[in-house]
């Protein structure tokens, strides 16, 4: 490549027609305007494959996937390994899209403190011994939570028709209640950032930390409940792909983080960051 000739670099957003995620896409590209690389917003049919448009050797790309849809996840990390100028954001965690019943589980197993759950194979067996209510969840993101009051809520539900696949679903305990505060936050590259006007207390920032380090993933949000007056938390939610709805700063501090990717990895080869 000539030294003397400029390096384009770009910024994509990759949502799914399926999901509605295209609001919170141009919330970040209104950021990025701040920044001197284009930012384009694809939105992609999970049925069809995507290519990096007009790419060249001189074109450098990160590409943050604001989708769960598995399909389109698969397709984009494909492409990593056909263009080395290629860096997508939470490469690492996206490579072995776990359910989010196994994210959980990775994080418990790894010290973070999570609500019990139970694969919907051991409900029926179990539903003698569940403190009702309790939840049953979709293993995928922007999907159902049932509320089950009691066992024979459980029961029918097993049986029902919307159970086409146990692995779907799993069971979790409810830990809503007075006591317990729901606190959601959002990570970015080592930053922390609370949904509300206080910061995030200082047990969340250790904990998003250590899940960062776990779950080798760098932007995500969590949902946590707090025990109120006390240090006690459960996360019971990771996002990969955070709408950043709520938080300004995250998404400021998501497009810096770009432009950190894109001047370090490329311009500087030995800088490149894995995750």
């Amino acid at each position: 490549m000539d030294r003397n000739r400029k390096t384009l670099k770009k910024f994509f957003i990759i949502t799914s027609n399926k999901e509605d995620y295209f609001d919170a896409a141009k919330l970040i590209k209104r950021e990025s305007t701040k920044y001197h690389f284009p930012t384009k917003i694809v939105k992609l049919d999970p049925s069809k494959k995507w290519t990096l448009p007009n790419q060249t050797t001189e074109t450098k790309v990160v590409v943050f996937l604001l989708t769960n849809d598995k399909k389109i996840i698969k397709d984009v990390v494909r492409l990593r390994r056909r263009f080395g100028n290629l860096e997508i954001i939470n490469l690492s965690y996206l490579k072995s899209f776990t359910t989010k019943k196994e994210t959980q589980e990775r994080l418990s197993k790894g010290g973070i403190i999570t609500p019990k759950i139970f694969a919907l194979d051991r409900a029926l067996g179990l539903k003698n011994k569940f403190k009702y209510p309790i939840f049953i969840k979709s293993n995928f993101h922007c999907t159902a939570v049932l509320i089950i009051n009691n066992k024979q809520s459980l029961t029918n539900f097993l049986q029902s028709k919307l159970l086409t696949n146990n692995s779907d679903w799993y069971v979790e305990e409810n830990l809503r209640s007075q006591e317990n505060i729901l606190e959601d936050i959002y990570f970015v590259n080592g930053e922390i950032f609370g949904t509300k006007r206080t910061r995030a207390s200082e047990q969340l920032n250790k904990a998003a930390k250590k899940i960062s380090t776990l779950l080798e993933i760098d932007v995500f949000s969590a949902g946590f409940f707090v025990k109120s007056n006390s240090n006690q938390y459960w996360c019971f939610d990771i996002n990969p792909a955070p709408a950043m709805f709520r938080s300004i700063f995250a998404r400021q501090a998501l497009v810096k983080f770009t432009n950190k990717l894109l001047v370090d990895n490329f311009d500087n080869p030995s800088n490149h960051i894995t995750h």
